[in-house]
């Protein structure tokens, strides 16, 4: 009997799960369409969309990300709302607190009602569309019966909370680099501030191919951290452990123009990388409608939430994303009244406007959270030495936000319309790249900035109010079409020298290594085609690395190897290394352990000082550390030396035995420590964690892979490429695309895991889908 009640149990859960199922094929009837919409998808599961008008095509849209995509499309919209409590329960309270602060859901209410009368009509077809989708499910999404919980219709404002969500995902919502800048103002002096967080490096590869001046290391006279010791006991800044995943920093874009290809368009190729989950943050889609006097042709990637296309092409142009890293936030420090009610803006006591965010718990009573706003925006913790602080954002203002922003490239015919529309677009600032098919090349920068220019570190309340007064001229963004064999690449590091960029600031703008890598690769060679392209998105050679290489050979010299039989072997495994971030070998991950380890101890003594103002120290995010810890180890100062080493020879060596010993912890032989052993690909669903037993049926396999930071193929077990490709504008058919995890959210779907092999492998798949398996078509409904 218990048997048959398992077996009764086990199959009505299977019935139930096989019933949430998207539609595939077949007719169903659907209110709210003009006219009849097809779906036909490939073999892979990437649909193609035919209707009359756009309302239409993005009404049929939501119904495929409400069937395919629900769960993730939910929790983009509770994670910019901070409504995940409601639905996981009291671990998810600490984020919710945090987000709540900023009252985002109330923005995004803000940002719907500011829709001109024709975007929201298409945003409420889109949204007919989502729920139509969701309700005709057989049975609600899998995870909401895991979960014991109702899945919630969408709104029109949800898809300005998801937009939202990559406003989040992208910058720094709490302006944590002021704070940390502002900190090491007040612990260090100005000089080893200057060293310590430098402008530029030898590794910036601008497209203006502009250098700036390297600070000098410190004087003695103005910091000697050695003096501030007596016993050398400091403790080793906590950079990250050997086997860190990469910095979360890894987009790139370039792109030649019509010159330099044998067709005479122009050629793009792009890979947003990203926190990597089940199901893949990105939908494909290819969309097709005739309206008006032009047809309209769009593939690409859509963001589920929203109905434009992300990155894509329409014949005529197609465009790709990197993450600026510009100065979107400010810290303010406010001054406040004794009572802690008002706040010091233009002279005058303030009081704040107050509100009573109630945070709904899964399995618990509410909890009520007090939010005091300023006008810049909401007041935050106070700092260690008790100082109250504020928050200027750009994703706390709807006129920077615009859920549709992106429908402005699907009609685009040329790069100067793209180039003219990009600065007024409603989304994170970003590095915008684009190309046509007549064979022009631009680059500018896309999303609304303030209007003042960028401060490093805090500002006072007057200073903040008048950077963030305006919005900054389009007339001001930066610029750049590319002459006729002139390639332009992006890889979120500093893009130009002129004033009009550095006017945008610096957000934690990334090492210029893998942007040097790329621009070297696109001067190899006179003319691309898309296999030259996608060879580029796949290199792993680790360049950036090969000085330390040659350090960590000096290092291991017969002194150093005598008697010690480990680092015998080390020296040989490090002399064997091909120069790749390569899953088989052993000599990248040893080089790559040393100079992490060196850098922990070498930083953590310089930022001794700076713990009773900041304790997590995050000078890793915010700084490219590379120059300055280089600078160090090729002048090897004594003054700047860990007191707890006689040398900087015995700091090497040091270095060296944690690498020893880290391996040895871990019980893995110096052969058996191959970067493939770490580098293994966490790509999981939200649910599996709690859940580990589901694991293997939802998550992506535990796949070895190449790749590292600084290196145009960035890769960690939970961070890369979310997508790849390849496109020439009106050559699309001859396109390139990969992408992480398949098209369906749903593990029973043919389509969960369809595609992935590609990604892993870097096979070169089509971007346009193939021939038709199935076809699903919606009928408008006759009420």
């Amino acid at each position: 009997m218990v048997f048959v009640a398992a077996t009764v149990m086990v199959g009505g859960s299977y019935a139930i799960l096989r019933a949430s199922l998207p539609q595939t094929d077949g007719q169903r009837a659907a209110s709210g369409l003009s006219a009849p919409v097809s779906i036909d998808r490939d073999g892979s599961g990437v649909p193609t969309i035919r209707g009359r008008d756009r309302g239409d095509v993005a009404y049929a849209l939501g119904f495929l990300h409400a069937q395919e995509r629900f769960f993730q499309m939910d929790l983009l919209r509770r994670k910019a709302a901070g409504e995940l409590a409601a639905l996981f329960g009291s671990q998810a309270l600490d984020y919710d607190r945090d987000i709540r602060r900023h009252r985002l859901r109330a923005v995004a209410h803000e940002v719907s009602a500011r829709l001109e009368v024709g975007a929201r009509a298409l945003l409420e077809q889109y949204t007919r569309g989502v729920n139509e989708g969701l309700t005709s499910l057989g049975a609600k999404p899998f995870e909401y019966w895991l979960l014991s919980q109702a899945p919630q219709p969408w709104r029109v404002e949800d898809s300005a909370l998801v937009t939202l969500a990559m406003f989040l995902e992208l910058q720094d919502h709490k302006a944590d680099r002021d704070r940390f800048l502002g900190n090491l103002g007040l612990c260090l002096p100005e000089s080893a501030v200057r060293f310590l967080v430098p402008s530029g490096t030898e590794w910036d590869a601008a497209l203006d191919d502009s250098q700036f001046d390297r600070a000098p290391l410190p004087a003695p006279a103005d910091f000697n951290p050695r003096q501030l010791s007596d016993d050398g006991e400091v403790a080793a800044l906590a950079l990250m452990t050997s086997d860190v995943s990469p910095s979360g920093i890894g987009s790139n874009q370039w792109g030649v123009p019509g010159g330099m290809t044998d067709h005479g368009g122009a050629l793009l190729a792009g890979d947003m990388h990203l926190k990597l989950g089940v199901p893949n943050i990105w939908y494909r889609a290819r969309m097709l409608w005739d309206e008006g006097e032009r047809a309209s042709d769009i593939v690409g990637v859509t963001l589920p939430g929203v109905p434009s296309l992300v990155v894509g092409s329409n014949g005529h142009v197609a465009w790709t994303f990197t993450n600026g890293y510009l100065d979107h936030s400010d810290a303010v420090l406010l001054e406040e009244s004794a009572d802690g009610d008002a706040y010091r803006a233009n002279g005058n006591w303030q009081p704040y406007a107050t509100y009573d965010e109630v945070i709904e718990v899964r399995g618990a009573e509410p909890i009520t959270l007090r939010v005091k706003m300023t006008r810049l925006g909401p007041r935050l913790d106070n700092d260690a030495i008790g100082r109250p602080w504020a928050v200027a954002w750009a994703g706390q203002f709807a006129a920077a936000i615009d859920p549709l922003a992106l429908v402005a490239f699907e009609t685009a015919r040329s790069v100067d319309e793209v180039l003219i529309a990009a600065p007024a677009l409603g989304i994170p600032v970003q590095n915008i790249l684009v190309a046509d098919a007549a064979g022009q090349l631009g680059w500018t920068v896309g999303g609304k900035m303030p209007a003042g220019n960028a401060q490093s570190g805090p500002l006072s309340f007057a200073q903040a109010a008048q950077r963030w007064q305006s919005w900054r001229d389009p007339a001001n963004y930066p610029q750049v079409r590319a002459d006729a064999e002139q390639p332009l690449w992006t890889a979120n590091n500093r893009v130009m020298g002129e004033r009009s960029y550095l006017e945008l600031g610096d957000a934690g703008l990334a090492l210029g290594a893998r942007a040097q890598q790329i621009r070297d690769r696109l001067a190899s060679r006179d003319v691309f085609d898309v296999d030259a392209m996608l060879a580029i998105q796949l290199d792993d050679e680790a360049r950036f690395l090969a000085h330390w290489r040659e350090l960590l050979l000096t290092v291991l010299d017969e002194p150093a190897q005598r008697g010690n039989p480990a680092r015998q072997e080390m020296r040989r495994l490090v002399e064997q290394w091909r120069g790749r971030a390569d899953v088989e070998d052993v000599g990248y991950r040893l080089v790559r352990a040393f100079r992490i380890f060196l850098a922990e101890e070498a930083f953590g003594f310089l930022f001794a000082s700076c713990r009773s103002l900041d304790k997590s120290l995050p000078y890793q995010r915010f700084v490219q550390w590379e120059a300055p810890l280089w600078a160090m180890v090729t002048a090897r100062p004594e003054h700047l030396l860990n007191p707890k080493f006689v040398s900087w020879s015995a700091q090497f060596d040091a270095a060296l035995t944690r690498v020893e010993t880290y391996f040895s912890d871990k019980h893995l032989a110096l052969n058996d420590a191959t970067w493939g052993d770490f580098n293994r690909l966490n790509m999981s669903h939200p649910l599996s964690g709690a859940l580990p037993l589901l694991s293997r049926w939802l998550d992506m396999p535990n796949t070895s892979l190449p790749g590292d930071d600084h290196m145009p193929r960035v890769q960690g077990p939970g961070f890369g490429a979310s997508q790849r490709m390849v496109v020439a504008p009106g050559r699309e058919e001859e396109g390139i695309f990969q992408m992480p995890g398949g098209q369906s959210g749903h593990p029973l779907s043919p389509f969960y895991r369809y595609g992935h092999d590609d990604w892993v492998t870097g096979r070169a798949a089509p971007l346009l889908p193939q021939d038709t398996r199935h076809t699903l078509r919606l009928e408008p409904l006759i009420e």
